[in-house]
């Protein structure tokens, strides 16, 4: 593995607390590596909708039986459904294809590109 692949999985700095946006982007402003994560309500005020919850979600809908896509999107399950497997993906591909960023999305990006 090479030294910038074991920097890569350093973390440099222990979790930290903050209240406000403001602190947050203080604590962030010399890193050179950020990941951010978040809920699936994040994308959810798009449009696209959630993997559990409402009567729209993602596990709402059976393919071939069967609700979870954590099972769906395997390997085997592709190797023994394909049909309902590209089905999954397209219903997908419905869900995102006319989605928009919002404005969570949009703050995300206006805080990485400081």
């Amino acid at each position: 593995m090479s030294e910038d692949m074991i920097a890569l999985r350093k973390v440099t700095r222990e979790p930290i607390d903050v209240n406000s946006g403001s602190e947050a982007a203080q604590h962030l402003k010399d890193c050179k590596h950020i990941c951010i994560l978040t809920g699936a309500g994040l994308s959810a005020a798009s449009g696209i909708p959630t993997f559990r919850g409402a009567a729209n979600a993602i596990w709402a809908k059976a393919y071939n039986g069967i609700k979870d896509p954590t099972v769906i999107l395997t390997k085997n399950f592709m190797e023994e459904n394909p049909d309902v497997f590209w089905e999954w993906h397209f219903d997908m591909e419905d869900f995102v294809k006319d989605a928009k960023p919002n404005d969570g999305h949009l703050a995300i990006e206006s805080f990485m590109s400081w």
